[in-house]
C-alpha cells in the first residue's frame, strides 16, 4: 500500500533546539548553575512529576508555570526575569532547513503531514510565529491531547486526524522510545538522524524516487 501520510515530531527533526540556552539564561539571572536550572525544569518533584513535563502535558497553563519557573529560582519579584522569561525560554529554535524543504516538497505531492509533537504552549505559539506550524495539515501537541510521547493512545489520535490508515503512514521521531507505540499500532517508523538517512528511507518507502 503506498504511503499517504507523514507523522512528524517537531524537536530535533523540523526544528533543532538548544535548551543549554534557557540554562545559562536563567542561570545567569538567578546566580544559579545552568544545571541547578536544568534539575528545576526536569527534576522530579515529591509526586514524582517534571515541572516541564506537566506544563507539557496541560496538567497547568502557561501562567502556572510562568510563576512555578520563576519561583523555583527564587525570580518573582525580578523585573529582569519576568521581561527575559519568553524570549529565554523560547529562543532556542534553528529550523532544519533540509527537512522543512523536504516536508514542503512532499505536502506538495499530496501527502498529508501531521505533527505530533510534545511541546509547551508558548513554544508552539513560538513556532507557529516562525512558520513551522505552516507545514502541516494537521497538528497533535501534548497539552491539547493531555498526552506525552511515547503513547500508543497519541498515535491513534494522530492516524484519525489525518484521516489516514496505519499501513500507509510513517512516524519519524528522533527519539527510538518515542517510535514502540506506532510500531506497534502497524505505522512505518523511522528514527531521525540526519537528513541523507531519512531521505534514504523515504526512497526505500517509495515516497522519494
Amino acid at each position: 500500500m503506498a504511503v499517504t501520510t507523514i507523522l512528524s515530531d517537531l524537536g530535533n527533526v523540523v526544528v533543532n533546539y538548544d535548551n543549554q540556552k534557557v540554562y545559562r539564561t536563567f542561570a545567569s539571572l538567578s546566580g544559579r548553575t545552568p544545571e541547578q536550572v536544568h534539575d528545576i525544569l526536569f527534576g522530579k518533584d515529591r509526586n514524582g512529576d517534571y515541572l516541564i513535563a506537566r506544563y507539557s502535558s496541560g496538567q497547568i497553563s502557561s501562567k502556572q508555570f510562568h510563576c512555578a519557573f520563576l519561583h523555583s529560582l527564587g525570580l518573582c519579584g525580578s523585573i529582569a526575569a519576568h521581561q527575559a522569561y519568553q524570549a529565554g525560554f523560547c529562543d532556542v529554535f534553528t529550523p532544519n532547513q533540509p527537512v522543512v524543504d523536504l516536508w514542503r516538497r512532499l505536502r506538495r505531492q499530496g501527502l498529508t503531514l501531521t505533527a505530533v509533537t510534545n511541546v509547551e504552549p508558548i513554544r508552539f505559539d513560538w513556532l507557529r510565529r516562525l512558520g513551522i506550524i505552516d507545514l502541516f495539515d494537521h497538528c497533535l501537541t501534548s497539552f491539547e491531547e493531555r498526552l506525552l510521547k511515547p503513547s500508543e493512545e497519541f498515535m491513534v489520535r494522530a492516524l484519525d486526524r489525518s484521516g489516514a490508515k496505519a499501513e500507509e503512514t510513517i512516524f519519524v521521531d528522533d527519539l527510538a522510545a518515542n517510535l514502540g507505540p506506532a510500531a506497534t499500532l502497524g505505522i512505518i517508523t523511522h528514527q531521525y538522524v540526519d537528513d541523507a538517512g531519512l531521505e534514504s528511507f523515504l526512497r526505500a518507502q517509495g515516497v522519494l524516487p
